[in-house]
């Protein structure tokens, strides 16, 4: 039932024929009358004066208590506190310095004092509260309002509640340069009040306006609103629902009535209540059936607008506003991506600085051992198997379509490091089935390890050379990066690509003498195969090497970039400082240093001598070719071809000339260990620098 009155007159509603009767009635006898009351309606009641459109101005506690424990606000305030603490950080220590014994008794004490649970309930309150208190009771033998003495243990951590806290007083001397920082909490506990000096506290107050006791902000603050009128639309739409089923009724009072229209109106009571009259009118009274248009407003338009404007507010994905897990698909990958770089900045930019000074203070009093630490905060989001599998699953099957297309679109360093996320050392290399591994060769395996022996020396020298490359751009690139106005919110850091593309023409130099040298090895391996005096490298082949290495070279830069960025994006996503995002750089560059060196020198002078070979072959006439390999369980599927011959200018099963053919693409050439060998059938009359040698009596 809802009313409303004016001057004289009374408008009522009633849910059904019965109640307005009974309110006739009790107009009639001049009894009071109440009914049911909106959310809002129930708010305006209260005897708060100033509103702005219907909204409360001054916010108590308890109506912040009421939204958090009935309405979504348990979710605005327990889903960022819990996703803050759910997983707890690591304590990293410099080695050398007694820092394994400080990460010991760091999480010793930890554990002891349950830290953990304490400091996720102080921050609970402060969301809900504005801010919170987290007393540590100690030893000293001191009262709590004097200032913290000397101790040696911690007995146990008390969180207060802002409601708690009766009086703050503070340091008034205004030549201190402590100048209004509090000094004393006036505490409520149980049946007494309790004063506590400042320095035995803790303040949990992560959003105010300058002071974080006075003008502290709590986390329903600016949502409270909207989550108001969200209830409000649940509870009119429920109302309205049941109203188009049992139509309302009008009851209208004017003036109390004489006895003989007091009668008249008892008998059309009985008349209306049996279905006789379909409306009474009356002198003073009238009652009668309201009907709307059937139209129901658009509810569900509205509710989502109200939970984009509390989503807006709070920096919640609106799917973790409504309960739904954060894994749920129904989250786009950006709302989540965003929503964790902000938990992990209130990691790093709330929860730490509160834990560090919480430690530093048990270091001060001998309960920690001394040492510089770090907190590494864990990953905030892990993905289930199922959501795993299903992933990888995706993936797997994007790999094989893109790696097996005929046509190399994607590298395979591409495809395994950021389609699969793997590393290279992750990749198990393919076993061999037992035919193939006994299927062996001495004479074309002697060959091979002839062949390989002789690059090892120039793979090894040039593996060192890339490696001093890469530790000389790194150094130059955290150079750039840590002294450039690095913009957090700009993953781009144009400092570090332009020291990395600095570093090309270097690298240019480097592919090319690579090359060069091994291919001057396959020449001079060709001379000693088929008894041929010294050759050397035209003009064509050179031009080709050097086009070679600057391609080569700049596919590496725009990989180094690539792999920095990513770097980078990384960290800015985590909301990390310059130190850890330089340490990610760094990895980058290790992984080069450590991997890609090896991996480029082994391919490019395997790739560079055996296309020299082939080229040598083809000057001297040879009509046939035959593909080696080590034979063992590294070489990969589409190279356990070893000793098949095919013509000098047709391709091996695998559709490559020869082992390191870039035609067939990079998952065909990269850290490729085979080898070819001429066939001779009849010895040919060489066309160039002949010199007398022995038959070699192969076939």
């Amino acid at each position: 039932m809802n009313g409303a009155t004016g001057g004289n007159s009374v408008n009522l509603l009633a849910n059904s024929k019965e109640e307005a009767i009974s309110i006739a009635k009790q107009l009639i006898g001049n009894s009071r009358v109440s009914g049911d009351q909106s959310p809002t309606e129930r708010g305006l009641n209260r005897g708060l004066t100033g509103t702005i459109t219907g909204y409360l101005t001054k916010i108590e506690a308890t109506d912040y208590e009421a939204t958090y424990s009935r309405t979504l606000g348990g979710q605005i305030v327990d889903k960022p506190v819990h996703d803050t603490w759910r997983e707890w950080f690591k304590v990293e220590t410099e080695e050398g310095t007694g820092g394994d014994q400080l990460q010991r008794e760091i999480e010793v004490f930890n554990r002891n004092l349950t830290t953990w649970q304490a400091f996720q309930l102080a921050d609970r309150f402060a969301c809900l509260d504005g801010y919170s208190l987290l007393y540590f009771g100690v030893n000293d033998n001191l009262d709590p309002k004097e200032e913290l003495g000397t101790f040696n243990e911690v007995k146990f951590l008390k969180v207060y509640r802002r409601g708690s806290v009766i009086e703050v007083k503070r340091d008034d001397n205004k030549k201190s340069s402590t100048y209004w920082d509090p000094t004393i909490f006036k505490i409520k506990v149980g049946e007494t009040d309790r004063g506590v000096h400042a320095s035995r506290l803790l303040i949990f107050s992560e959003d105010h306006l300058g002071d974080p006791l006075e003008n502290s902000i709590p986390k329903l603050q600016r949502p409270y609103n909207y989550l108001q009128l969200l209830e409000n639309l649940a509870w009119a739409t429920g109302e309205a629902a049941f109203q188009r089923v049992v139509p309302p009724w009008h009851v209208k009072y004017d003036e109390r009535p004489d006895n003989d229209v007091a009668e008249d109106i008892e008998n059309q009571f009985d008349k209306f209540r049996t279905g006789g009259l379909q409306r009474i009118s009356s002198s003073g009274v009238t009652i009668e059936p309201l009907t709307g248009s059937e139209k129901m407003v658009p509810v569900k338009d509205i509710e989502e607008i109200l939970i984009d404007l509390i989503a807006g507010a709070t920096n919640l994905p609106k799917r973790m506003i409504v309960g739904s897990s954060a894994g749920a698909l129904a989250s786009s990958e950006t709302d989540l991506k965003d929503y964790y770089a902000g938990i992990g900045a209130r990691q790093e930019n709330y929860a730490e600085p509160i834990l560090r000074e919480f430690y530093t203070l048990l270091q001060d009093n001998n309960i920690l051992p001394d040492g510089e630490f770090d907190l590494i905060w864990n990953p905030l989001f892990a993905l289930t198997e199922k959501e795993q599998a299903e992933i990888w699953n995706e993936k797997a099957m994007a790999a094989t379509q893109l790696a097996g297309i005929g046509v190399q679109i994607l590298g395979t360093e591409t495809i395994v490091t950021d389609i699969l996320g793997l590393s290279p050392e992750q990749v198990a290399p393919p076993t061999a089935p037992p035919e193939a591994q006994a299927n062996t060769d001495q004479t074309g395996q002697e060959l091979w390890t002839q062949f390989y022996m002789n690059t090892d020396e120039t793979q090894k020298k040039y593996e060192n050379i890339l490696r001093t490359f890469f530790e000389n751009q790194m150094r130059a690139v955290l150079k750039a990066f840590r002294s450039s106005e690095f913009n957090t919110y700009q993953a781009n850091a144009p400092a570090t690509e332009e020291t990395i593309k600095a570093g090309q023409k270097e690298l240019e130099g480097i592919m090319n003498k690579l090359q060069i040298e091994a291919a001057e090895l396959g020449i001079a391996k060709v001379a000693t195969e088929l008894g041929l005096g010294k050759g050397a490298l035209d003009i064509e082949t050179l031009a080709a090497l050097e086009t070679k290495a600057i391609k080569l070279a700049g596919e590496i830069t725009d990989f180094t970039i690539e792999q920095v960025r990513a770097a980078t994006m990384e960290g800015v996503a985590r909301a990390e400082g310059i130190p850890k995002i330089a340490k990610r750089i760094e990895n980058v560059f290790d992984q080069a240093d450590k991997v890609r060196a090896t991996r480029i020198a082994r391919t490019e002078v395997i790739s560079s001598s055996n296309h020299a070979r082939l080229n040598e072959y083809k000057k001297e006439n040879i009509e046939k070719k035959e593909w080696l390999t080590a034979q063992d369980a590294n070489v990969r599927e589409t190279h356990r071809i070893h000793g098949q011959v095919v013509g000098i200018d047709e391709t091996f099963s695998n559709g490559l000339l020869h082992p390191g053919d870039f035609s067939g693409g990079s998952a065909e050439v990269i850290n490729c260990r085979c080898a070819i060998r001429a066939v001779i059938i009849d010895k040919p009359a060489p066309v160039s620098r002949l010199r007398p040698r022995a038959s070699s009596g192969r076939t």
